[in-house]
């Protein structure tokens, strides 16, 4: 039991000291009925007998007891004469209250606070009302003088009956003590009064408890007749009175019955939605986890309920696949727009009601605060929130979800909650840091306290408390100091009051040093002003086995504007959203609407005239042509789109994003840029000006600088309001600083003038440059080409960063033809859009329009479509430009000029056939795929690992089937593969054998069927064990071999045996249970990457054999247990060999370790580690696989 005390003194000491007494419940070194016994007879009067009756009491219900006063001295003095009471000192009603209520929020068990009589009682309304608003149990025994000075002007006497008023769920008023009356009544009373505070609705309790004098233990005769029937009750160790909870069966009935109405809602809807409210005990938490998991509806949960904080026990996939987690919602089931959108059968809400204020998102507290809470919080702590800025933005931005890094759990759920409360009964700011040091000790964990400045300051004493350490673990308070109340910044009385009103009577603009606050208390202080600063306070409250109390520096002003920006930035995020899910999702639309199927796609190379060399190419050819390929990717349901990539990677990526987006808007029929920004749907208003986007002129710098004026002149007479001239082609920078300065004087101040080096020149020499131009107003841009950064998706991130810091975003080009040209106008046209937007986010005037980087289309002699791309004078601007409208008509009826097309794709096909070979007494049916022609001598020969087929090839075998012959196989019972006896009668033989022996000679018979020369072999896992030892065995038909996750064996024997037993075992299981059982535990490996895309449709691969008792007979025989160790044989290998493992395959980097080693330095052995994939390295990143085979063969070749 913990007892608070202010503890009682003769009146005429002057001074009050108030104590913080713990009562700790039975021991084993004492006998509780002795203790009971021994009390009362020690007890000096009657004021004693009764108050040490309460104390041994709620001692029994295993309350605890918080007691300030001198009034209540017979009360104090019954609590520290109490054998299991430890005392500890503090000084201020209004805290130890409120230590009180957190104490009952993490334990749920009330805590009794006894007081004085007077102004001391009236301290606790602020705790009381909290507890009655939020349904905290809470006791109160409340002092008081006896009846006879009531209104007789007697000290420290006000009336406290009823005191409290409706907040309280019960009040008694005991008489003074008097051994005329049974005690047993004293007893009852308390008993009633914690019946009262625990029954639903929780909440506080008054007792009112006079004394007369003496207060302290001086000696006065009392009759123990008043102890008569209470010989039971001191011989045992029960509360005096027992509450039996008894349901009438119409109770029973009606609960049953409501309980059946909500689980035939449940099982009658078809979309729901779960709501769940403040949770306080941490098996409730669980109980609404598992909930949430088992009915898989979208869940909305509030801060306070232990689930808007997750840490994750699993896989993000597993977790993905059972909860669907809305964070910060609430406020959108308000919207009937959005109800009617979501078409909600029925909600669920579970505990209390949610009621936030619409100014929620109005907050103070810096985002990044609230942003890695979860992160800092582990499953040993709570955390508590304070009212106002910080409970709002941990709402706001708090991360719903991060990994757990110290799993200890084994639950069955994939997640855990962090436990929160905070006092949201009333809201206030009164007493937090009390309140959150009473819940430390409640919950016996760490806690972490966030609270603003001025409710850090309102609640002062609660340091006193913290300082105290009574029977908990360390704290850790975050003090988010603004330097006053900056919540009144977001509300409209900021905008009509005089701000030095504001700023005193409103903000409470302070300079108090919350530094010498914590040393007057001897609270540890730690100062943060950085991200990396406070993240390193935190790890170091974390460490300490001490409060601390770190302050975040911040600024109303500062913080307020932020505020605003990323409310108006994510307004602006919902209403693209949600016009782009209502575009693309019609009425009784499904999930799948979303996904759209690539039917096909070809490539065409071409090639256009230009009219002259591009800026980077050679200048001696006397023909320039530019050389790229067209894409056309078609849906599945014909709608077509093209792009027009290049030969190198990002430039590939771009020409597929530019396809898919044409594809798509043909699908939607609607534009490219209306797919990139969709809008509703307006009607035309007349005589409205086309949209269109500004054109740079391209100048190339060779000549005399009035030759190159000139020329420039003549683009500005023509029309264009921007010039970028090529600069770094001659040998001396000065000479093009001459130009610059000759174009600058020609042309006028009004025309933006840029300049390009291509990164041709040294710092040295872009210096001297710079100084010769840097009174040319040049301006600084961010050019963008999205065809060398890799695409539209990389390119609008690196545009929105330059917009967001101020910059001009440039689109550019790179001699692309109409095709890719119209693209990026839509493109252009949009990232001003974005722009425009991204200005009114930050209270700017929206910046005019830039010239985008298109210019080269100068440079076309010939275009790629018979209806090119219009560049000219726009009607509206009279500059030179590009319609929006125009770039959608090229696009919408592109039709690819034929006589630029050198030559199309023929897609490869895959030829599939099925060859029989003979090894020893058995007979083998090989269905092999192949694809592609021998080029350069190659011929490469895939094999799958086990419960894989040779399909599992397929992606890659066409990526290199254009340089190579590809071939796969199904392993020897695997797929199609069959096993037959020699008889022909398709029923193998008991004995029949498919070890590694067997499979490479049955592989061996089948490359010399299916080449005439030596192949290259790429095994995945078992295929690269078969791999490897055939590089190793049949060196003579080998060229090279690539083992993608794979080993060489197992040096040590008893693991050897160990691992055939398991794969036997396993075997058996296939046989006995079938594949799924099997799949189910096979995949649960951590080898697999269960996050993967792709992970679902692999597994269902599995099931696509057709011989079961085959494929047991590949797991037994080719068991790494039954494979002799390669790794002497390592040493002496002659042919070039390749291990490949996945970056975050741990087992198998160290075996790739463990071989590099054993190699030692050879120029036949590469080992690399490939990032962002697992073990199956072939499917989760085919592109880098290819890469490095296409490396390897040119390496062997």
């Amino acid at each position: 039991m913990h007892v608070s005390s202010a503890s009682g003194f003769p009146r005429r000491q002057q001074f009050q000291t108030v104590w913080y007494i713990t009562l700790i419940l039975a021991t084993d070194a004492l006998d509780d009925t002795s203790v009971t016994s021994s009390i009362l007879q020690e007890c000096a009067n009657i004021n004693s007998v009764w108050a040490s009756l309460i104390v041994e009491e709620c001692s029994r219900l295993g309350l605890t007891v918080r007691a300030p006063g001198s009034r209540s001295s017979p009360l104090a003095i019954a609590a520290s004469a109490h054998p299991r009471i430890t005392c500890i000192a503090c000084y201020d009603e209004r805290s130890l209250a409120f230590h009180a209520v957190g104490y009952a929020r993490g334990s749920r068990i009330p805590a009794v606070v006894i007081t004085t009589s007077g102004t001391a009682v009236s301290n606790l309304y602020p705790a009381v009302v909290e507890a009655s608003q939020d349904f905290v149990p809470l006791v109160l025994l409340t002092a008081d003088r006896p009846t006879e000075l009531h209104a007789a002007g007697a000290n420290q006497a006000i009336d406290q009956v009823n005191h409290f008023g409706s907040y309280v769920r019960f009040f008694f008023n005991l008489t003074a003590p008097t051994d005329h009356i049974k005690a047993r009544m004293v007893l009852t009373t308390v008993d009633s009064a914690v019946n009262w505070a625990t029954c639903s609705p929780c909440g506080p309790v008054q007792i009112n408890c006079s004394f007369r004098e003496p207060l302290d233990n001086s000696p006065q005769i009392w009759s123990r007749s008043c102890l008569d029937k209470l010989d039971v009750w001191i011989s045992s160790t029960q509360p005096f009175t027992k509450y039996i909870k008894v349901q009438s069966s119409y109770a029973q009935a009606a609960s049953y019955g409501l309980t059946s109405e909500v689980e035939r809602m449940i099982k009658n809807s078809k979309h729901g939605l779960l709501v769940v409210g403040a949770i306080h005990q941490e098996d409730e938490i669980w109980a609404a986890l598992a909930l949430a998991q088992h009915l898989s509806w979208p869940v909305v949960v509030d801060i306070l309920s232990g689930l808007r904080l997750r840490k994750l026990l699993t896989s993000y996939r597993e977790y993905e696949k059972n909860f669907i987690f809305i964070d910060h919602f609430d406020h959108v089931l308000l919207c009937d727009a959005v109800r009617q959108w979501a078409e909600l059968d029925v909600i669920i809400q579970v505990a209390w009601e949610l009621s936030f204020l619409i100014c929620s998102e109005y907050s103070l507290t810096e985002p990044h605060v609230a942003h890695i809470i979860s992160e800092v919080v582990g499953s040993d702590t709570v955390l508590f929130i304070g009212n106002s800025m910080a409970i709002r933005d941990a709402d706001m931005y708090s991360r719903g979800l991060v990994s757990c890094t110290n799993q200890t759990s084994q639950s069955a759920l994939l997640c855990q909650g962090i436990h929160i409360a905070g006092n949201r009964g009333a809201s206030g700011i009164d007493g937090l840091l009390s309140t959150a040091a009473g819940f430390a000790v409640g919950c016996k964990k760490r806690a972490l306290c966030i609270i603003g400045d001025v409710s850090f300051l309102h609640d002062t004493n609660g340091l006193a408390i913290l300082s105290s350490r009574m029977g908990r673990k360390p704290m850790t308070i975050l003090v988010i100091n603004n330097r006053g109340g900056g919540i009144f910044s977001f509300l409209p009385i900021a905008e009509k009051i005089d701000s030095e009103i504001l700023g005193k009577y409103f903000y409470y603009n302070h300079h108090i040093s919350v530094n010498e606050l914590c040393a007057a208390h001897g609270v540890k202080h730690l100062l943060a002003e950085t991200k990396l600063e406070l993240h390193e306070a935190l790890l170091t409250s974390q460490q300490d086995d001490a409060d601390c109390v770190i302050e975040v520096s911040g600024a109303i002003n500062t913080n307020a504007s932020f505020h605003s920006l990323l409310q108006n930035y994510a307004a602006q995020a919902v209403s693209h959203a949600f016009t782009t899910l209502s575009q693309f999702s019609p009425p009784e639309s499904s999930a799948n609407d979303f996904l759209f199927k690539v039917a096909k796609l070809e490539y065409s190379l071409y090639g256009v005239s230009l009219a002259a060399p591009s800026t980077s190419a050679d200048r001696t050819l006397s023909n320039y042509v530019r050389q790229g390929f067209i894409l056309a990717l078609t849906l599945d349901d014909g709608s077509t789109g093209f792009g027009e990539p290049g030969s190198l990677f990002p430039s590939v990526r771009c020409g597929l994003e530019m396809a898919t987006l044409n594809a798509i808007a043909a699908r939607q029929k609607c534009t490219l840029l209306g797919v990139l920004w969709p809008q509703p749907v307006q009607i035309n208003v007349k005589n409205q000006q086309p949209a269109s986007i500004d054109i740079c002129a391209l100048v190339d710098a060779e000549g005399s600088p009035y030759e190159v004026a000139s020329t420039v002149s003549a683009l500005v007479e023509e029309g264009f309001r921007a010039i970028k001239v090529k600069v770094g082609r001659r040998d001396d920078p000065r000479e093009d600083g001459a130009v610059i300065k000759e174009i600058r004087r020609k042309i006028g101040a009004e025309i933006e003038l840029r300049v390009d080096a291509n990164r041709k020149w040294t710092y040295e020499k872009a210096i001297i440059f710079g100084s010769l131009v840097k009174d040319c107003g040049l301006q600084y841009i961010e050019v963008i080409k999205p065809s060398v950064v890799g695409g539209f998706e990389n390119a609008a991130v690196i545009a929105r960063w330059a917009h967001i810091k101020g910059k001009l975003a440039v689109v550019s080009a790179t001699f692309e033809t109409s095709l890719g040209l119209s693209s990026y106008v839509q493109f252009a046209y949009y990232l001003e859009m974005r722009s425009s937007e991204i200005s009114q986010a930050v209270d700017k005037k929206p910046r005019i329009c830039v010239a985008h980087g298109l210019g080269t289309y100068k440079w076309l002699k010939e275009d790629l479509t018979l209806d090119p791309l219009v560049i000219c004078r726009q009607p509206k601007s009279r500059l030179v430009g590009a319609s929006i409208d125009d770039a959608d008509r090229v696009l919408c009826n592109f039709q690819v000029n034929c006589n630029a097309i050198s030559r199309s794709s023929v897609e490869d096909s895959i030829s599939t056939y099925h060859l029989g070979v003979k090894v020893d007494d058995c007979s083998y049916v090989i269905k092999v795929q192949e694809m592609g022609e021998r080029r350069d001598g190659n011929t490469l020969l895939f094999l799958h690992g086990f419960l894989g087929t040779g399909e599992d090839w397929t992606p890659i075998m066409t990526a290199l089937s254009g340089s190579a012959k590809c071939l796969s196989v199904d392993l020897p019972g695997h797929g199609s593969s069959k096993l037959q006896s020699l008889d022909g009668s398709g029923n193998p033989t008991e004995g029949q054998s498919l070890s590694i022996e067997v499979i490479a000679a049955v592989l061996s018979q089948l490359i010399n069927k299916i080449s005439t020369g030596k192949v290259t072999l790429i095994g995945y896992s078992m295929g690269a064990r078969i791999a490897l030892y055939m590089a190793l065995r049949f060196s003579g038909q080998i060229d090279g071999a690539v083992m993608i996750s794979g080993s060489p064996g197992l040096r040590d024997e008893i693991e050897r045996r160990i691992r055939a037993a398991k794969d036997d075992s396993h075997a058996q299981s296939i046989i006995s249970f079938g594949l799924v059982p099997f799949l189910e535990n096979w995949y649960s490996s951590d080898l697999w990457n269960r996050e993967h895309p792709s992970y679902d449709k692999i597994v269902a691969s599995r099931l696509e054999h057709h011989d079961i008792h085959g494929l047991a007979k590949a797991l037994s025989g080719l068991s790494i247990g039954r494979q002799m160790p390669l790794w002497e044989d390592l040493k002496h290998c002659k042919i070039p060999l390749m291990f490949v493992v996945g970056e975050k395959d741990e087992k198998f980097k160290s075996i790739s370790q463990n071989i590099s080693r054993v190699m030692g330095q050879t120029t036949i052995y590469e080992a690399v580690e490939v990032p962002d994939c697992g073990h199956a390295v072939h499917l989760e990143n085919p592109l880098a696989l290819v890469r490095l085979l296409r490396q390897f063969l040119t390496k062997t070749s």
